[in-house]
């Protein structure tokens, strides 16, 4: 699963959030949450649903719109 860097950075500003705090409320290393949108990089489906619980949004809000 990819994750939308637009769409994240966006639920991060809606959250007041950082990426630190986002790996520390999700529990998601914060070496994974900086590769988002840099490198051709595919989450673990229970990855995507740690980040999108720890920022209150739904999953689909989070991912890559397939083409």
């Amino acid at each position: 699963m990819k994750i939308n860097k637009n769409n994240l950075d966006t639920a991060l500003a809606k959250n007041c959030m950082t990426l630190k705090e986002l790996s520390k409320k999700s529990k998601v290393a914060t070496a994974v949450l900086y590769k988002i949108g840099k490198e051709n990089s595919n989450l673990r489906t229970v990855t995507v649903g740690k980040i999108a619980k720890a920022l209150n949004v739904d999953v689909t809000e989070l991912l890559e719109k397939e083409n």
